[in-house]
């Protein structure tokens, strides 16, 4: 636990597991329509593309559990690495 790089992943990874399970609730349930699932898939992309935005300017905003780590740090990234993950992430659901 005294890794701050590997901290540092994990929470990156609770708060992007958090925006995968917020998205997977909405497209669970009978009686879903296909456009509205369809609807919430075109949201999510729009998130993730936010989000590369916010990080490459250093806002946790909507990644919590990461800022949190960063300031206990109190050493900011000169980047953060995890832009080029979400560019990954929203690759995949271009397919």
């Amino acid at each position: 636990m005294c890794d701050h790089s590997w901290l540092t992943k994990l929470a990156f990874l609770t708060d992007i597991t958090k925006h995968l399970n917020d998205l997977n609730l909405k497209l669970q349930g009978q009686m879903k329509c296909l456009s509205d699932m369809i609807v919430a898939i075109d949201a999510f992309k729009s998130k993730l593309t936010l989000f590369k935005t916010q990080l490459s300017a250093m806002n946790w905003t909507h990644f919590p559990c990461l800022g949190e780590v960063l300031q206990a740090r109190e050493t900011y990234p000169e980047r953060c690495d995890f832009v080029a993950e979400l560019e990954n992430l929203l690759q995949e659901f271009q397919l």
